[in-house]
């Protein structure tokens, strides 16, 4: 009789339930985005370094840090899908908003990444920029790095103010994009800029403007979480 009594008060209360509440889970998986994000900011700007200082060697830290991102991202993924396979489908909700935001973050990485195909390309080609294309690139890199360290923030607390500005500096980079490549067009015309630059360039832009729109999307899932 006493050894049954022993027994039963070492079964779990209620064992049809997880012994991690499901929002600690959640916000455990959501502190977790922090670090990728940050490596996506590092990216940026060594990509930013090999554009300026036209480096090679840069290009392939680029590799390597896309490595790194790609590996943290599918570890996080694999927790995500363990943890919603245990909830029900109320509970799997926030989880299923991580599981959306790592493919964004997913997206993202490929194209910081694809930023050193048109670098590199500059670089071997020697090819020259006008004085606008140069600074339009740098003006992209320097807001584009600021709205990853404000999407760093929005993962760790669910700040109005911040996913205002995110939104706002999102929608004006990818308007900032749009008008270079309107005003491109007509320095080609007018022959100051070069028709051998104009596909890299244009392909900078392209990089950096879909980038914004996962941003965005990221800005959107995880708003108003709380």
């Amino acid at each position: 009789m006493e050894e049954r009594k022993v027994a039963e008060e070492k079964l779990p209360k209620n064992p049809s339930k997880p012994q991690t509440p499901v929002d600690q889970s959640s916000d455990e998986l959501l502190d977790a985005l922090s670090p990728v994000i940050e490596n996506l900011g590092r990216m940026l700007g060594v990509a930013r370094h090999a554009f300026n200082r036209e480096s090679l060697e840069d290009l392939q830290e680029i590799t390597r840090l896309r490595g790194v991102a790609s590996q943290e991202i599918e570890g996080i993924l694999e927790r995500v899908e363990r943890a919603t396979a245990e909830q029900s489908e109320a509970e799997r909700v926030p989880l299923l908003r991580i599981h959306e935001t790592l493919n964004h973050l997913r997206l993202i990485c490929e194209n910081i990444a694809m930023l050193a195909e048109p670098i590199r390309k500059k670089i071997i080609d020697k090819l020259l920029f006008s004085d606008k294309a140069f600074f339009d690139v740098n003006y992209f890199f320097t807001h584009q790095t600021g709205l990853m360290r404000a999407l760093s923030d929005i993962v760790k607390a669910d700040n109005q103010s911040l996913r205002r500005y995110a939104e706002e500096e999102g929608q004006h980079l990818i308007k900032v994009c749009l008008n270079a490549e309107t005003e491109h067009e007509n320095r080609l015309i007018e022959g100051i800029c070069l028709p051998k630059s104009s596909p890299v360039f244009l392909g900078i832009l392209d990089h950096m403007r879909i980038v914004c729109r996962h941003v965005l999307g990221i800005v959107n899932l995880l708003g108003g979480r709380s």
